[in-house]
């Protein structure tokens, strides 16, 4: 198993985030095979094992009547376990520490609850390359997961192509990790470190002043109360990053300060990076709330066009010190 050590301040612990088990969600469709990559790549730089999940649906038509239905469902479990036997030899390489799991019932409350049964520190899902009011409206089952999961989640979005890509080595290369300078941004940091396998991986730490929508002195004012903000947020930045990176990450790391709503800025300057990899931080609302007013975070799992970590400040406490 792999950890990744930040340097903080002399005298306090450092933290490490490990990975040493995988949820690999998949429903044998072409977009969740392109969760395949970064999750084996994951698992063989950390050392972690994999577990393959699949949800089989709870509905069934009501003719079938009790015994049909108990039937049909034994019938249905059997054929998915013999499937995704297949599909694990067939995409994920055979020296991988890989069990396969066959459950039942609603995908993003199975999936949250075999992470929670197995203590899964990852899951790693891909979605079906919606994005905007299209993928608000349809909804899916990697919000519902982000939503309930109780370790952190990396939504991965679907891309045209006509088979999933083979190259499962580490990708992660520029990694952008928004804050809003909250304790609870610390262990997304910790985890864009361990993230960043390669050598050469570059880091963009980001805030996001949000203007007021009524100045208190008026809009003329704006842009200077702007720049007074942009220089206090720089100077955070550095602090919150060598706290949590480390004085050699932050060799590599840029800072950066935008102005505008936060998710549309965030997902801006992943874009014009080209960043592959957002880690984001959410303060953990209930469900309910985040439903009905939204988030930041699940804002981004919508637009975003790279792949997105979430990490909860709620959820079990992946990350340690020693």
């Amino acid at each position: 198993m792999k950890t990744l050590t930040t340097h903080p301040p002399l005298g306090s612990k450092a933290p490490t985030a490990r990975i040493q088990r995988i949820v690999l969600p998949t429903d044998f469709s072409e977009a969740s095979r392109q969760a395949i990559v970064p999750a084996v790549a994951l698992a063989r730089e950390f050392g972690a094992a994999v577990t393959l999940v699949y949800v089989v649906p709870s509905s069934l038509p009501a003719e079938f009547g009790h015994l049909g239905l108990a039937l049909e469902t034994k019938r249905l479990t059997t054929e998915s376990e013999e499937a995704l036997a297949e599909f694990r030899r067939r995409h994920l390489p055979e020296d991988l520490d890989v069990r396969v799991v066959v459950t039942e019932g609603g995908a993003a409350y199975r999936l949250s609850e075999t992470a929670r049964e197995i203590d899964a520190d990852l899951i790693v899902i891909s979605t079906h390359g919606y994005t905007g009011f299209k993928h608000v409206w349809l909804g899916s089952t990697a919000e519902r997961v982000v939503r309930h999961a109780p370790c952190p989640v990396l939504i991965v979005r679907a891309t045209p192509t006509n088979h999933a890509p083979e190259d499962t080595q580490s990708h992660f290369k520029r990694i952008l990790v928004p804050t809003d300078f909250s304790p609870a941004n610390d262990k997304p940091m910790v985890y864009a470190a361990a993230l960043g396998t390669r050598d050469d991986a570059n880091y963009r730490l980001l805030h996001v002043i949000e203007p007021p929508p009524y100045p208190e002195f008026g809009y003329a004012h704006v842009p200077a109360r702007e720049a007074e903000l942009s220089s206090q947020a720089l100077a955070r930045l550095e602090d919150q990053g060598r706290r949590t990176l480390g004085e050699a990450l932050m060799a590599r790391t840029e800072l950066r300060v935008r102005a505008g709503r936060a998710s549309f800025e965030i997902a801006s300057e992943a874009r014009e990076a080209g960043c592959d990899l957002i880690v984001a931080g959410t303060h953990g609302h209930s469900a309910l709330k985040t439903l009905f007013l939204g988030s930041t975070a699940e804002e981004l799992v919508r637009y975003a066009s790279a792949p997105v970590l979430i990490v909860r400040d709620r959820e079990h406490e992946f990350v340690t010190t020693p």
